[in-house]
């Protein structure tokens, strides 16, 4: 896996997604660590069996910081002392998004599923986009947003994973997710084409 887990600030902290498959948190002045929580450990024959590594987003919501793994865990760690409150066997390199409900991530076959925040138990899953090399789901308000390889953006609602709409934003793939800005989001395809666009799907 290529890449790095972006940096994340925590309460004077700062949260670190290792290729090891851990998650650590350092002190942001000094940086000494505080905790380390372990989310995968390399297993199996060989070297692609034991691919491990925490890279894509993590958030923090309330005292809990969710995270998943490539081929481990993904879970629910309290922030100020790296306690295990739950996790749940997930592979994802893309990362988690969270709302005041649930937690969503991409596996790695492109499923999209929803874990309550509270019981890491599955709400939903949706297969509709498997193999087509989905982002990181992201939260919009009602809906999820997920952009896939081949351009399109795909719209799904929350309390069920159902499909709302499609659009198609580039020609060419799209490997970043989309990103926030207020009531929009920002879409960058793989050919430098920028789009921005409403919840509801309207540039």
């Amino acid at each position: 896996l290529q890449g790095q887990a972006k940096p994340y600030p925590v309460h004077g902290g700062v949260a670190l997604g290792m290729d090891d498959g851990s998650l650590v948190m350092l002190q942001m002045r000094t940086g000494n660590p505080i905790w380390e929580a372990v989310l995968a450990s390399g297993r199996g024959r060989t070297e692609l069996e034991r691919l491990v590594d925490v890279d894509g987003a993590m958030q923090l919501a309330g005292e809990e910081m969710y995270a998943v793994s490539y081929q481990g865990k993904l879970a629910a760690i309290d922030a100020r002392n790296g306690r295990l409150i739950w996790a749940k066997d997930a592979s994802s390199s893309t990362g988690v998004s969270v709302d005041a409900r649930a937690v969503y991530y991409t596996d790695e076959d492109s499923v999209v599923h929803a874990l309550s925040r509270n019981t890491g138990i599955e709400i939903w899953s949706q297969p509709g986009l498997k193999y087509r090399r989905t982002t990181r789901p992201v939260d919009i308000g009602n809906a999820l947003v997920v952009a896939d390889y081949d351009g399109y953006l795909h719209w799904l609602d929350k309390d069920s994973g159902k499909f709302i709409q499609r659009k198609r934003a580039a020609s060419a793939g799209i490997l970043l997710p989309p990103v926030l800005l207020g009531d929009q989001f920002a879409v960058l395809a793989d050919d430098g084409k920028l789009s921005v666009w409403n919840a509801k799907g309207s540039l």
